[in-house]
């Protein structure tokens, strides 16, 4: 179908077509504004009020050129090269995972809590950098530090934070291997979304993800899934004030296991958080290594 010079109207009629039998008809809706957003510089409430507007030669060859990635599983924010998180329109790549709603809930929920302004935040595994600049630009005279194990995620990350002009100190660390302390840090909030998703649980994942996501920022191994947290929590001795705050974005089937592990790394009042879906996967709690002493 060619569909340069037709309206908005057909075009939506066009991609519905192309997509029907890969996407619910629910993604469908959302991909459609999602592109023709992008393609006409329109606002979705603009869109929907002008449905006279058509689309060029350029607009067309995009569309379809979109569509056709779509059709291949491609995720749309990696077609488009970028989305929004917390407000912040960012660069993503396949080198970064794409940030998902309910990491927005976990930033939401640090903001609700953090009605003061923290002096210093490390995010770990910090990824396209949404955390952490979503948090920088929410607290604009804290401190931030963010870090990952890949250079191609913290080039997207200086990358997002330049675009936005907010400043993050960004460090590359393994946090499994290796110790993060680039100087004497003392965060009074430290987060971090690490990989949590078992090895054996790939097989429940849309095939779009395990195709294009980078696996290091999913995956962990069966035998020992909550790896990162515990090493997390082994570094927080040395970068986290006693009192400070520590949050996580956890699977949802570990709310547990979590409260247990922090518990026995000397954490106090240890909240667990349900997401929209009503699924547990977001925890909270504050430092207390006096406490751990005595008890041990």
């Amino acid at each position: 179908m060619n569909i340069q010079g037709v309206q908005i109207r057909t075009a939506c009629e066009y991609i519905k077509k192309e997509l029907a039998g890969i996407y619910s008809e629910r993604e469908i809706y959302s991909l459609t504004y999602i592109i023709l957003e992008d393609i006409l510089n329109m606002r979705r409430h603009e869109i929907m009020l002008d449905t006279s507007v058509k689309l060029d030669e350029e607009h067309a060859e995009k569309l379809t050129n979109i569509v056709q990635q779509l059709k291949d599983g491609r995720p749309v924010q990696y077609i488009l090269g970028y989305t929004f998180f917390c407000g912040l329109k960012l660069h993503v790549s396949p080198r970064v995972l794409i940030p998902r709603p309910e990491t927005e809930e976990l930033v939401y929920w640090i903001v609700e809590r953090e009605y003061e302004t923290p002096s210093v935040i490390v995010d770990i595994g910090t990824g396209s950098g949404c955390i952490a600049l979503a948090l920088q630009n929410h607290y604009p005279s804290s401190t931030v530090y963010a870090t990952d194990s890949s250079p191609g995620a913290l080039a997207v990350a200086r990358e997002n934070a330049i675009s936005h002009k907010l400043q993050v100190h960004f460090f590359r660390n393994d946090i499994l291997t290796e110790e993060f302390c680039p100087e004497n840090i003392a965060a009074d909030i430290l987060v971090s979304n690490p990989p949590y998703v078992k090895e054996s649980e790939k097989q429940m994942l849309d095939y779009r993800i395990l195709a294009h996501e980078p696996h290091s920022a999913l995956f962990v191994d069966n035998n020992d899934p909550l790896l990162f947290y515990k090493s997390i929590l082994r570094q927080s001795d040395r970068m986290l004030k006693q009192g400070g705050r520590i949050y996580f974005e956890i699977h949802e089937h570990t709310g547990k296991e979590m409260t247990a592990l922090l518990h026995k790394s000397g954490y106090q009042d240890i909240e667990l958080k349900k997401d929209i879906n009503d699924k547990d996967r977001m925890i909270t709690a504050v430092k207390n290594h006096q406490n751990h002493e005595r008890k041990n």
